[in-house]
């Protein structure tokens, strides 16, 4: 899913020790995700949020800007947790955006099959109603695979070359992880809002409440 960032749109407090950086390494992460400190994030116009301090912020502008594609958002980038970081998302998308059509086009991408079918390791969970910001929401959950590159040694290509020197032929391949999903659509006067939250499914019971703080915090401004 692509996030547009609009940099110039978002504001934090001014304190410079509570700027978002980069993600922290897993080594260096508590073993719990609660955190001891929150962000309020103002998306100028757009939406009000508190988002956990210390996550990384990811760029998907792929060459438009935000006002091009009428997608204005953010993508954090949280602890890792084996190979794939935990991952929050929050978007606006524009009546007329790039991406899709319509809140019912973006349900129909997200919570069934694209095919009707789902894959082996996929499911879908039934959409559901919330409440956020006061407004009636559809909430859903998927289950389905990404697929990380993993390095397997396939030997020798040669045995020597008698400098001493051994060759190796390494070949890449992927493995599937399975990643679970929660989904919350939002509707708008114009257009429609998209929270996502994503981790591995091993761990997605462990950051669910830091997504859940996100959504109880989350204003929407149109």
């Amino acid at each position: 899913m692509a996030v547009l960032m609009m940099v110039n749109i978002w504001t934090y407090p001014a304190r410079a020790d509570t700027a978002v950086s980069q993600a922290v390494p897993h080594d260096l992460v508590e073993e719990t995700p609660y955190c001891a400190e929150w962000l309020p994030l103002t998306a100028e116009g757009y939406f009000n949020c508190e988002i956990p301090a210390g996550w990384g912020q990811g760029d998907h502008s792929l060459g438009l800007s935000a006002d091009e594609k009428g997608a204005y958002g953010i993508a954090l980038h949280g602890p890792w947790r084996g190979e794939i970081p935990v991952k929050i998302s929050i978007s606006y998308y524009s009546e007329g955006n790039l991406l899709y059509r319509s809140a019912d086009h973006y349900l129909r991408l997200f919570s069934q099959p694209a095919l009707g079918v789902a894959l082996e390791g996929s499911n879908y969970g039934p959409v559901t109603k919330a409440t956020v910001s006061g407004r009636q929401a559809l909430m859903f959950e998927r289950v389905k695979n990404e697929f990380v590159p993993m390095q397997i040694d396939l030997g020798p290509d040669q045995p020597g070359d008698g400098n001493g020197m051994v060759y190796e032929r390494r070949e890449l391949m992927a493995r599937p992880i399975a990643v679970k999903e929660r989904f919350v659509v939002l509707p708008a006067e114009s257009g429609f809002y998209a929270l996502r939250y994503s981790a591995a499914e091993e761990n997605f019971q462990e950051f669910l409440p830091l997504f859940e703080k996100v959504t109880d915090t989350f204003y929407a401004k149109r």
